[in-house]
C-alpha cells in the first residue's frame, strides 16, 4: 500500500478523533462523580460498616476515569509512559480492590436485610408498647396499693385506739374497783402487824403496778392526749415522757396554737416522732434531742435531732432502724421524708407533709 494511503488514512482517524473530544470527557466526568458521591456518602454515615470498602472502591473508579482520560490524552500527546504509570496505579488499585472483597463478602452478605431490620423495629416497637402498658399497670397497681396501705394504717390506729379504750376504761375500772372493795373488806387488817398485813400491802401493791401497766399499755396504743388535745400537746407530752425515761435533755418548738390536723395526718407525724425518739434512745447515744414542729412555705415540717453517734450509711440503706416505717407514713400523706446524719456528728431526721390548711386557704384565694 502506498505511503500516501497510509498518511490519508491517519488523517482521516485524527479528523475522526476530533469529532470524539465531548463523550471521552463526559466519560471521565461521570467516573470521577462516582468517588466523589461515594465519599460523600461514608461522611455521611458514619455508622455504615465496611466503610473503608467504599473508599478503595471510589479509589479503583477514579484510577478508571483517569486512564480514560490518559488513553484520549496519549493519542494526541503521546504520553505513553504517564499513561503506563496511570495504568498500573490502577492495576493495583482494582486488584487490592478485589482481594480485599473476598474475606468480605461472608460479612456483608451475613448483613440482615432492610426487610429484617424493618421487622426487628416492629418487634422493638412492640416490646416498648409491652413494656409502656407494663409500667402502667405498675403503677396503678403501685397506687392502688400505696392507697390500701393507707386504709390499712387507719383501720390499724381506729383498733388501736378501740383497744386502748377498752383497755383503759374496762380493764383498769376494774382493777381499779378490785382495790376499792379489798380496802373496804380489810378495814381492820392495818391493826395486824402480822403476816396478813404483809401480804395484804403485796396485794395492793401488785393492784397499784397492775393499773400502771393497763395504763401504760393503753397509752402506748393510742395515747388519749393525742385524741383529746391534738398534735401540739402530743408532742410535748411524748418529749417530757421520753426524757423522763431516757434521762436525755430534750427541747421541742411548737407553735403557739394546736394545728387544725385531721385524725391522719396528726396519728402519722406522732408515729415518725415516736419511732424517731425511740431509735435516739436504742442507738444514738445522745445526750440532747430537739424536736421541732413548724409551719413552712405551705408545708408542716417535724424535725427530730440529736448530738449522737450518727448513723452508718448501711444501717440508712438497709431496712433497720424503722426507716422502711417512718417514709412509707409520710409518702402516704403526700410528704417528704430524709434523713441526715454522719457520724460522731448527730442524725436528724425530717419530715414535711402538705398543709391541708394552708393550701384550702389558698385556693379561696
Amino acid at each position: 500500500m502506498p505511503v500516501e494511503q497510509f498518511s490519508s488514512n491517519g488523517e482521516l482517524c485524527l479528523n475522526y478523533l476530533s469529532q470524539l473530544r465531548g463523550p471521552p470527557h463526559l466519560i471521565t466526568l461521570a467516573y470521577y462523580s462516582i468517588p466523589i458521591s461515594l465519599v460523600y456518602f461514608v461522611r455521611k454515615r458514619r455508622d455504615l460498616p465496611f466503610h473503608w470498602m467504599f473508599i478503595m472502591f471510589g479509589a479503583f473508579i477514579l484510577g478508571c476515569g483517569t486512564s480514560h482520560m490518559m488513553e484520549v490524552w496519549t493519542i494526541w500527546h503521546g504520553t505513553y509512559r504517564l499513561a503506563g504509570i496511570v495504568k498500573l496505579i490502577t492495576a493495583g488499585l482494582s486488584v487490592s480492590t478485589a482481594v480485599a472483597l473476598v474475606p468480605l463478602m461472608p460479612k456483608a452478605l451475613a448483613l440482615p436485610s432492610p426487610a429484617r431490620l424493618a421487622a426487628a423495629n416492629r418487634e422493638l416497637e412492640q416490646e416498648a408498647r409491652a413494656r409502656e402498658q407494663a409500667e402502667e399497670e405498675q403503677r396503678r397497681s403501685f397506687k392502688q396499693l400505696r392507697a390500701l396501705a393507707a386504709r390499712m394504717q387507719t383501720a390499724r390506729e381506729e383498733e388501736r385506739a378501740r383497744v386502748a379504750r377498752e383497755i383503759h376504761d374496762e380493764l383498769g375500772q376494774a382493777l381499779t374497783a378490785i382495790k376499792i372493795d379489798l380496802a373496804a373488806l380489810l378495814p381492820n387488817v392495818l391493826a395486824d402487824p402480822g403476816p396478813t398485813l404483809q401480804r395484804r400491802q403485796t396485794v395492793f401493791r401488785l393492784l397499784d403496778e397492775a393499773i400502771h401497766s393497763v395504763r401504760k399499755i393503753a397509752t402506748d396504743l393510742r395515747p388519749g392526749v393525742l385524741d383529746d388535745l391534738g398534735l401540739v400537746a402530743a408532742i410535748e407530752w411524748a418529749v417530757d415522757e421520753f426524757q423522763a425515761r431516757t434521762g436525755i435533755e430534750s427541747y421541742v418548738s411548737l407553735p403557739e396554737a394546736d394545728l387544725a390536723l385531721d385524725a391522719q395526718s396528726a396519728t402519722a407525724l406522732f408515729r415518725i416522732l415516736q419511732e424517731a425518739l425511740t431509735n435516739v434512745a436504742r442507738h444514738a447515744r445522745a445526750t440532747r434531742v430537739t424536736v421541732r414542729l413548724a409551719q413552712e412555705h405551705g408545708n408542716l415540717s417535724l424535725e427530730v435531732r440529736d448530738n449522737g453517734e450518727g448513723i452508718r450509711e448501711e444501717q440508712l440503706a438497709g431496712r433497720s432502724l424503722g426507716v422502711l416505717g417512718m417514709r412509707e407514713r409520710a409518702i402516704l400523706l403526700g410528704g417528704e421524708f430524709s434523713i441526715g446524719s454522719t457520724p460522731k456528728n448527730g442524725t436528724t431526721v425530717t419530715v414535711r407533709i402538705p398543709d391541708a390548711n394552708t393550701m384550702q386557704s389558698g385556693a379561696c384565694r
